[in-house]
């Protein structure tokens, strides 16, 4: 008797997690493709039209897709098309850098609704960076004239190693010690009482562009973010890649070689090379006039700041597509920023230095998007998508 009682007890709970996975293979179907009908669902899927009916019934139940129209097949029947509600859910999206923090609102489509940033020196510790971001969530959602309990997630990118399960910030690197001790995910849950997801800002603007870049049109590709500092997000078979202890991707952190100390990759390859060359002449640090003094100035002596970044970048993906072999490299951060001059010089490195006769594609991350915010608004579509009714019954 005890054993069949397991047996009821496992087939049960088996059961919840089939009809589960089902509606989570339905939606990420619908995210992709919509609006698509219920028959082509069930042929993409592998799913019964019986099942496939059955979960999209419920979910237009509960408001979460809606039905848009019909179109028109070869025998002259009509399927109903089908997509997710633009509103059937909000994300606070949150981009934590080493000068600045972004907040953005999103709807399910990952339309900016609302957002809000506020910019700092990189040489100026922040003393009270909590209060600062909630400040700026709080003007978000009084901008976008909605409550807290309308928003479903907040997701959270920095540029840190996280522990993703617990979301405490694993070590803290230079020009980011304000946040050193502070468990982001612990104070956001507790002020707003509202899921909160943090992960580091390569592992996010990964996310981004698999849901909403051109990481959709690969299955094995890396994110590299360069900004102050140097990162990668590493996604393999569709999967973000973090690794057994959360410091898969920290190529920032390989090391060049030994003179008086070590010399991190990243020290090279990300703005900090040229922000560190300012600070000892006490120049303006500020990212954005780096920026104007490289693309609009064209000033010689930033130009060439911007190549030696671009090189050891190059040496970077190098070393990244030696080990991976992955179908596409995408370039986020700052660095495309100056893409004219990276592309030249990193592909310069890889012609000079890779292997075989086919190698990974070199491409940049949208310059009108900020991947990395919209990133950590994916973070919270994933279990959206994964499990719709934990959000659902929340509100």
């Amino acid at each position: 008797m005890k054993n069949a009682d397991n047996y009821r007890k496992n087939s049960g709970l088996n059961f919840i997690e089939v009809k589960k996975n089902n509606r989570s293979t339905v939606l990420e179907i619908l995210h992709s493709l919509a609006p698509i009908s219920r028959a082509d669902i069930a042929n993409l899927s592998g799913l019964t039209r019986t099942t496939v009916t059955n979960i999209i019934n419920e979910l237009i139940n509960v408001d979460f897709i809606e039905e848009v129209g019909s179109k028109s097949t070869k025998s002259g029947r009509k399927k109903t098309l089908l997509k997710i509600r633009k509103d059937a859910f909000k994300i606070i999206g949150i981009n934590i850098s080493r000068s600045s923090i972004k907040v953005g609102l999103y709807d399910t489509e990952a339309n900016l609704l609302y957002s809000s940033s506020k910019e700092f020196s990189s040489d100026i510790p922040k003393k009270n960076p909590v209060k600062d971001l909630t400040n700026i969530i709080d003007s978000v959602i009084e901008s976008a004239e909605i409550s807290i309990e309308e928003i479903n997630g907040i997701g959270v990118g920095i540029p840190a190693p996280i522990d993703f399960s617990s979301g405490e910030i694993i070590a803290t690197p230079a020009y980011f010690e304000a946040w050193k001790n502070v468990n982001l995910k612990e104070s956001l849950e507790k002020k707003y009482g509202i899921k909160t997801w943090i992960d580091n800002d390569a592992n996010v603007g990964a996310l981004g562009e698999k849901w909403f870049g051109q990481g959709k049109n690969y299955k094995d590709y890396v994110f590299v973010v360069s900004d102050i500092g140097f990162g990668s997000g590493i996604v393999l078979n569709g999967k973000l890649h973090r690794g057994d202890f959360s410091m898969a991707g920290e190529v920032g952190h390989t090391i060049l070689g030994y003179k008086t100390k070590k010399d991190y990759m990243e020290n090279k390859s990300g703005f900090k090379y040229i922000i560190n060359i300012l600070k000892e002449r006490n120049e303006n640090c500020n990212i954005e006039y780096i920026l104007n003094k490289i693309n609009v100035e064209k000033d010689k002596e930033f130009v060439e700041y911007a190549k030696e970044i671009s090189r050891h970048a190059g040496m970077a993906i190098m070393n990244l597509i030696s080990i991976l072999d992955p179908q596409a490299v995408i370039i986020g951060g700052n660095l495309k920023n100056i893409s004219e001059i990276a592309y030249k010089e990193i592909n310069n490195i890889l012609d000079e230095n890779l292997f075989g006769p086919k190698r990974s594609r070199i491409l940049f991350s949208n310059k009108k998007e900020d991947m990395v915010l919209k990133g950590s608004a994916a973070l919270v579509l994933e279990r959206v998508i994964s499990d719709p009714y934990s959000f659902i019954l929340m509100h």
